[in-house]
């Protein structure tokens, strides 16, 4: 595997969030490299949302659906035990990745192949501007990395044990 041949499973949880689920779709879609699958993890939405129109934007879209709500980390998990790519990466369904997204993330994965996790800052735009968002400090050694990615605006990259 390489940075350009990597196979990537983009996994997105929904919960009620049906009018910006096709924006965060086309943004994973528009990447280069082109992501092997799309898996949209719907955790018993209770508003309009339309699987069947959702899985026919792109063949690579699979929605998965829970009968009851569990949480976004549950949708999350059900996301990752479905994957076929490689590597795994999480968009919430109301963000838009830049288009370089994954590619930088990749050839910043490729450089570190032999270790198990990547994580980078993210960009948020507010009122059309792009607003980068930097860590505001490394994490302190034993502490809760999730709970670190959380704080401190992260995303994470990382390949499953297979």
């Amino acid at each position: 595997m390489s940075e350009e041949t990597a196979s990537v499973s983009v996994v997105i949880p929904i919960y009620n969030c049906t009018e910006r689920i096709e924006g965060a779709i086309r943004s994973a879609l528009d990447q280069a490299p082109r992501p092997l699958e799309i898996i949209v993890v719907d955790d018993a939405s209770t508003d309009s949302f339309d699987r069947d129109a959702i899985a026919a934007i792109d063949p690579r879209i699979r929605v998965i659906r829970h009968e009851t709500n569990r949480g976004g980390g549950a949708a999350r998990n059900t996301g990752i035990d479905a994957a076929r790519g490689e590597l795994i990466a999480f968009l919430d369904s109301d963000d838009r990745w830049l288009p370089d997204k994954l590619k930088l993330q990749l050839s910043q994965t490729w450089e570190r192949r032999f270790e198990s996790v990547f994580a980078c800052g993210n960009a948020r735009l507010e009122a059309g501007t792009k607003k980068n968002i930097f860590n505001s400090r490394p994490p302190h050694e034993g502490e809760d990395i999730s709970r670190y990615f959380l704080i401190h605006d992260c995303t994470v990259l990382f390949r499953p044990p297979r």
